[in-house]
């Protein structure tokens, strides 16, 4: 495959992190956008080493001049955009009626306010076969207690990208949602609850399913949904 540019958010961790560096075993450009200025040094080297060209940028996606600056780091790659994979996001566990509102807050900021703001951001880089991939979840589509916002952010997601989809259809740029389960992360430690994160997907399971789906810009693929073998959550759902 020819070198392709990625622009990718919350590539310093987990499911970000590890689609950058399945792309960069392909030889592919990679613009990282991270929101930890300290962890952009490593990721680069890590992204050369495993083959890909890299620009890093620290931003916090909800601030639209700072994303902005981000996707200036495309031209360095020629300009055109192959694949987005809007990944950042926060997650927060918790009764509604008792979370504060500065953490709901946050969630929709990151996790939807920062995510339009990415897409509407990069759409002037794409073109015909370009590939749009939104990280869903189960609770999108599955509301769970204790996960009301987290969720509500998703199921908004989830009709995002089913209107994106049919506005870039004439386009030819693909939009595709990925439900994903419980992906195992170090974020678990710090969520009240009863986790089995051995039951749980690996982000490096998922990265060969967004590969393929790059690979063949011919089909359009909807939506994907990849949950580990127990369920969404793994064995012990304790909610």
């Amino acid at each position: 495959m020819a070198r392709q540019t990625a622009f990718i958010t919350g590539a310093g961790s987990d499911l970000g992190k590890a689609v950058a560096l399945a792309l960069a075993r392909e030889g592919w450009h990679i613009v990282a956008v991270l929101r930890r200025g300290d962890a952009a040094s490593a990721l680069a080297e890590e992204l050369r080493r495993a083959g890909g060209t890299v620009q890093t940028i620290t931003a916090n996606v909800a601030r639209r001049a700072e994303l902005e600056q981000a996707t200036e780091l495309i031209q360095a790659f020629g300009g055109t955009l192959r694949l987005l994979l809007p990944a950042a996001e926060v997650m927060y566990r918790g009764s509604f009626t008792e979370m504060n509102p500065r953490l709901w807050q946050e969630m929709i900021e990151v996790n939807l306010t920062g995510l339009l703001h990415t897409v509407q951001a990069t759409l002037p880089f794409m073109e015909s076969g370009s590939h749009i991939l939104l990280p869903g979840s189960v609770t999108g589509w599955r509301g769970r207690p204790s996960w009301a916002v987290y969720g509500a952010t998703k199921a908004a997601l989830r009709s995002f990208a089913e209107a994106l989809r049919e506005e870039l259809r004439p386009r030819h740029i693909h939009v595709t949602l990925l439900t994903i389960g419980a992906v195992d992360s170090p974020m678990w430690d710090r969520i009240k609850g009863e986790w089995d994160r051995e039951t749980m997907l690996k982000p490096e399971h998922i990265a060969p399913w967004i590969l393929h789906l790059v690979e063949h810009p011919e089909v359009m693929v909807d939506e994907i949904q990849i949950l580990p073998l127990a369920g969404g959550f793994g064995k012990r759902d304790r909610l």
